[in-house]
């Protein structure tokens, strides 16, 4: 029921704050913005909670009336707070200087219950942040909560004891640090007692929430193998669906709702199809409650969970519910576009795409294919940070994968390779794309996996094109080790961290060769024949996890591909251009052990070297107007997998030189070659990405780099200094880049200790790997491991 007391109570305050002026004015805006945020209003007489905080604050200056401004700081900061949720990092870090100085004010007066409120909303900021220090302020977030949960004891506010044990349940499902089933556990504790306050007070709502995120907990924790997770998971979603229709608002029915659908169709087994059934008829009831009240928006997004849900009984169950698909993609189809309803369009797209696939309509998966790809600088328009951009380009990929499946069903591999080249050109923003193959030269498309056991590899040189169709290494194939359910790559980079991790990885990436190797054993049988010189690698997905180069050849010699051909990767023109090394720029951490070394290479290769450490004096080298043959780094590589802005080169005062800077800033001038000699600067978001978008290369190739060379995994530093030194004398010889880094991987592999001692600082460390493997005779550096995670990005 509306509360009439309190709105006419809010009308008077609204009154006074707009007649009087300074602190009785300000008090009066804050009582109207207590209102405004504790209602249910997103705005109340043309204004809302965040405006008329900010009224107070403009009428109380730092240093007066601390009692007020210390309420007005904490109502703006926790407005932000809101307003910031969901990658928008600057309105948290903002709210969170807000409430900082509230905990202050509060402190002072003092007024521990506002301190309380203060530090739970900067604590809720915190656990809100998506950008690279988000693990050190989520784990901050949780410290705060624990305190305040101890603290809250001693007062009688239960509603701020039931949200900050909620808070606390999510914050420990986020965190990344310790075990996560023990984190897991951690959180289920703090929903219960959630719960349990919840109950006390007689909260609907609350009880709701709490037992849906119950729900989601044991959701999660089916990842586990707990076999009594997701019956416990339909349990709690149960519990929380019934209060559907009671006082509860309708998009927390709907989230109800569609947990419970989702954890009815996780339980898999011979009552899959009855269970999937029951989830159509809960998606159903949240569909006719919108209906009722007239809520369009709620409506449209059940039926697009619906219409999945149908589609699945069609792929998986052979069940006939092709009309039903189409009634509900009709109906949620009104008012659906990229600028308005951004993540609604795209799920549109995704399900028509796929609908289209299952019924065999190539022509329809390719018209929304190019739907899609005509709407992508729309759709990265509507990103406010680059880990939307990447969701969002990664369910344009999906529906452009369908649109290349779509053209080799209906119209045969070469116009299947012709729209591949388009999707990749019109991901990197570019309308157009022309890859001319020259003589001797293959392109390799790895395609991104769409079906659960099925993937494709398009070759094409000259006139030639062949489509193969790869068996097991499907969507399932790259679910699976990318959550480390099979040995490889994802596993791999998991055990580094660990004690013996370097020996572990090694030995994982053998296996991830081998597994490759196995997948695309026609591809490369057909490759040894023909005998390229050169082939361009296109990796989609999480094909760009493999070293190509390291790829093993059919038959019994154990002959890699990188013996046959130098492998480069796009994008590619074959525009020509001569590498050059005598102007050298040298980005360095002196910290690093190899960095005096390798500056001392570079002083033998080049005819001039100008060093640069520091953040803002690399920014100044690279949009700067002068022109460099080479940039060359000597630094750490920083990667993260969840949050592309935490991707980059760490300069020597910590500064992160990331790839957006890079793409929004950098102008190099004379197409230099560009050396990335630092872990993982090859790698992008390839979980959710197809292509090599926002990655570290695609930056600088997009700032005028005419190539650059790149890791995949963390390097060995003294293999990378030795590499790089063999690679630039090559281009001195006159060797295209793609020629010098073959030949400088097959010197590293294959050089004995005497040839690599003539090159040691006193910094060797050529049993890195126990001595190699089992064979004590192999030359130091022969595992793939110290040469074949270096990539070559041409443009």
């Amino acid at each position: 029921m509306p509360d009439f007391e309190g709105e006419e109570n809010a009308r008077k305050q609204l009154l006074i704050a707009r007649t009087e002026t300074g602190p009785k004015s300000a008090a009066a805006w804050i009582e109207v913005g207590e209102f405004i945020a504790e209602s249910d209003f997103e705005n109340w007489s043309g204004l809302t909670a965040k405006a008329c905080f900010r009224a107070a604050l403009d009428l109380l200056p730092a240093g007066a009336h601390d009692g007020f401004r210390a309420d007005a700081l904490l109502g703006y900061g926790s407005a932000l707070t809101g307003e910031g949720s969901g990658y928008r990092d600057e309105v948290l870090e903002e709210a969170s200087r807000y409430l900082t100085e509230a905990i202050a004010l509060f402190e002072e007066i003092p007024d521990p219950e506002g301190v309380l409120e203060a530090r739970y909303y900067r604590a809720y900021a915190w656990t809100e942040l998506v950008g690279p220090t988000r693990f050190k302020f989520g784990q901050m977030a949780i410290e705060e909560l624990e305190d305040i949960q101890e603290t809250v004891k001693n007062y009688e506010s239960e509603i701020l004891s039931a949200n900050v044990f909620s808070l606390l349940g999510n914050a420990y499902l986020d965190r990344v640090e310790g075990d996560p089933r023990q984190n897991n556990l951690e959180a289920e504790q703090a929903f219960r007692s959630a719960l349990a306050v919840h109950q006390k007070m007689g909260s609907v709502i609350g009880r709701a929430q709490s037992n849906l995120d119950l729900a989601v907990t044991f959701n999660r924790r089916n990842v586990f193998g707990d076999n009594k997770a997701n019956r416990k998971a339909v349990y709690y979603a149960k519990r929380a669906a019934n209060f559907v229709g009671e006082e509860i608002h309708l998009e927390l029915v709907t989230t109800i709702l569609s947990t419970y659908a989702k954890a009815l169709q996780d339980r898999g087994g011979r009552q899959w199809v009855s269970n999937t059934k029951k989830a159509e008829a809960l998606i159903a009831k949240g569909i006719q409650l919108a209906r009722e009240s007239k809520n369009l928006p709620v409506e449209q997004a059940l039926r697009l969970t619906r219409a999945q849900i149908l589609l699945d009984l069609c792929q998986y169950a052979g069940l006939d519910r092709v009309i039903d698909v189409q009634a509900d993609l009709d109906a949620s189809r009104e008012g659906l576009d990229p600028e308005g309803a951004l993540t609604w369009w795209l799920q549109w797209q995704e399900i028509a795409s796929l609908l289209a696939a299952v019924t065999g309509n190539t022509q329809r998966m390719i018209e929304t294919a190019e739907d899609s790809l005509a709407q992508v600088m729309t759709v990265l328009e509507q990103a406010d940070s680059f880990a939307e951009k990447a969701e969002y380009l990664s369910r344009v990929s999906f529906v452009a994968d369908l649109g290349i499946l779509g053209h080799l069903s209906e119209n045969g591999p070469p116009a299947g390779l012709r729209f591949a080249r388009r999707v990749f050109a019109r991901l990197i923003g570019t309308d157009t794309a022309v890859f001319a193959t020259s003589e001797g030269v293959a392109e390799l498309y790895l395609l991104n996996p769409v079906t659960p056991d099925w993937s494709g590899v398009l070759v094409s040189a000259g006139e030639d094109c062949t489509f193969y169709e790869i068996e097991g290494v499907g969507k399932d194939f790259w679910n699976t080790a990318i959550d480390e359910l099979r040995p490889g790559f994802f596993s791999g980079m998991s055990a580094l961290s660990n004690p013996g991790g370097l020996s572990r990885f090694a030995e994982m990436l053998e296996e991830w060769i081998c597994a490759a190797s196995g997948a695309l054993g026609p591809v490369l049988f057909d490759l040894q024949v023909a005998g390229y010189e050169e082939i361009v690698v296109f990796a989609f997905g999480g094909w760009c996890t493999v070293p190509v180069a390291a790829l093993q050849l059919p038959g019994p010699g154990g002959t890699t591909l990188t013996e046959q051909a130098a492998v480069v990767y796009g994008p590619d023109q074959f525009i020509p251009h001569e590498p050059r090394t005598e102007r050298v720029l040298h980005v360095l951490d002196p910290r690093l052990v190899e960095a005096e070394a390798e500056n001392r290479m570079l002083n033998t290769v080049a005819s001039e070297v100008f060093s640069c450490a520091s953040l803002q004096d690399v920014q100044e080298a690279l949009a700067g107007a002068q022109a460099f043959d080479c940039i060359h780094f000597t630094t750490h590589g920083d990667h993260d997998f969840d949050y592309l802005e935490g991707a980059g080169i760490r300069c020597a005062d910590d500064g992160l030189l990331t790839a957006r800077w890079v793409f929004e800033h950098a102008r190099l001038k004379g197409g230099p070659l560009v050396c990335l000699a630092a872990c993982q600067t090859g790698l992008n978001d390839f979980a959710n990405l197809p292509h090599e978008t926002f990655g570290l290369p695609m930056a600088f190739l997009s700032a005028g780099a005419s190539a650059v060379l790149s890791t995949q995994w963390p390097v060995d530093d003294v293999a990378t200094r030795l590499l790089l030194t063999q690679f630039y004398l090559e281009v001195q010889g006159g060797r295209t880049t793609a020629k010098a880094l073959q030949l400088a991987q097959h010197w590293l592999r294959d050089a004995d200790e005497a040839t690599l001692e003539a090159q040691s600082t006193g910094n060797k460390r050529f049993t890195s790997l126990e001595n190699n493997g089992p064979s004590l005779e192999a030359p130091p550096f022969s595992h793939p491991y110290f040469w074949a995670g270096f990539l070559l990005h041409r443009a």
